[in-house]
């Protein structure tokens, strides 16, 4: 998931683009993923503002870019006890 944390992406103009998934998504996401007995991995890719990568290389460019994850493990009463 793209991840606008630079203050360029908090304007009005690029709100839209900053706009986070709703809570039954996740809970969704969630149920499901108990369900099938896995982790689920949220990563958050940190998008540089336009300014930054203007003229770059492609190298340059992805060096940029920051990779985040989140791995979401649902707590089972059952099965989580000590």
């Amino acid at each position: 998931m793209p991840s606008y944390t630079h203050q360029h992406w908090a304007s009005d103009i690029n709100r839209k683009k900053n706009e986070s998934k709703p809570w039954h998504w996740l809970h969704g996401i969630n149920r499901v993923s108990a369900q099938v007995k896995k982790t689920l991995i949220f990563v958050y890719v940190e998008v540089p503002p336009p300014q930054a990568i203007e003229g770059l290389g492609v190298t340059a460019i992805l060096k940029e870019f920051k990779v985040r994850e989140v791995a979401l493990k649902r707590w089972v009463v059952s099965r989580n006890r000590d």
